[in-house]
């Protein structure tokens, strides 16, 4: 491990381990701890890293080594998460390799599922129908339950499909939010729903970025202020998106 093709190998990997940590939903502070853990079992203990939402820049003062890679796409994936992690431990125990390790970052990014579609279906539909209880509960009628569930349902595939072929998140969110007050304002007409409000609160929680709020918050009271404040103006301007899509809705179909 002393040659600098050794050290270019290492740079390689420990980046795609933290791009795809930050890809699938990972906090700042979990993505630099989890490379430099690694890079230290790799024999490199003087790794330097600065980590953003869009990028993630590496130093090895040792050899005096830079590397960099982009971020272009974030999504939530918990699973290849959990996968890096449990490669991550595997090495630092002193289970596998390192070659081995690169090998299963490689398989994670390949072929690591996200959840199936009629799985997230399934949940998002349960969220709506739950939450348009929770929230409207003084004026909740369960007869809404199913109606609601179906318009939030539909409303976070489309947001999930529109995010296959757009980059930007929030056009995804905002057309999603429109169909779902097009379906409510309809469903409403058809009278299948009583309450129109407690239906759109429901249906678009599935939507709510509740993960980057989270993370925002942990980053920034680890340090990480700028990926924190970037993850909460995300959050934000995602928030606008959904409520510019609804208001266009009641604005001019109610």
């Amino acid at each position: 491990m002393q040659s600098d093709l050794n050290y270019d190998y290492i740079s390689q990997v420990l980046l795609k381990v933290g791009r795809i940590m930050i890809e699938n939903g990972a906090e700042t502070t979990r993505t630099e701890d989890t490379m430099k853990r690694i890079a230290k079992q790799a024999g490199v203990s003087d790794l330097e890293v600065f980590s953003t939402l869009t990028g993630i820049v590496i130093g090895i003062n040792k050899v005096d080594k830079t590397a960099v890679i982009q971020i272009y796409s974030r999504a939530t994936n918990m699973e290849r998460i959990v996968a890096i992690n449990d490669l991550s431990r595997k090495f630092t125990a002193g289970k596998i390799t390192f070659k081995e390790l690169a090998c299963g970052v490689d398989q994670v990014e390949k072929y690591v599922p996200d959840f199936p579609w009629w799985l997230k279906g399934i949940s998002a539909f349960l969220i709506s129908g739950g939450l348009m209880i929770l929230f409207s509960h003084a004026t909740a009628n369960w007869g809404d339950f199913i109606p609601a569930g179906i318009i939030g349902m539909l409303g976070f595939l489309m947001s999930s499909f529109l995010h296959r072929f757009y980059e930007v998140q929030f056009i995804s969110d905002f057309v999603a939010s429109f169909l779902i007050g097009i379906l409510a304002v309809v469903s409403l007409k058809l009278h299948l729903i009583v309450s129109l409000d407690g239906v759109i609160i429901g249906a678009v929680m599935p939507l709510v970025p509740g993960i980057v709020i989270m993370n925002g918050l942990r980053d920034m009271l680890s340090g990480h202020l700028l990926s924190g404040l970037l993850r909460f103006l995300e959050a934000v301007l995602t928030f606008i998106f959904i409520g510019a899509g609804l208001a266009l809705v009641l604005r001019f179909f109610r």
